[in-house]
């Protein structure tokens, strides 16, 4: 199943939309605010859980940025690899 593209707003100003495993950003820093899948909207939450995962991964080369991200699953703190403030 593809995943569906994920919109990133980012610092309130610009607005991309892409897949956010791939995301790459020309400033060196800004807010991301972004509300990924949650499963029931698109299927399977293994799937959602892998992708919250990936998007850890991508968001923690980005040391200088804040990010918001909205997600309803419990798990997603230690998914994503970062406990929120």
């Amino acid at each position: 199943m593809k995943m569906p593209e994920l919109q990133v707003w980012v610092t309130l100003l610009k607005r991309k939309k892409g897949d956010a495993r791939k995301i790459h950003f020309d400033m060196p820093y800004g807010t991301i605010i972004c509300n990924p899948p949650y499963g029931e909207r698109i299927g399977e939450i293994k799937e959602c859980e892998k992708l919250y995962k990936e998007i850890g991964k991508s968001f923690n080369a980005l040391d200088k940025w804040s990010y918001y991200i909205i997600a309803s699953n419990e798990n997603f703190e230690s998914l994503f690899g970062k406990k929120s403030k």
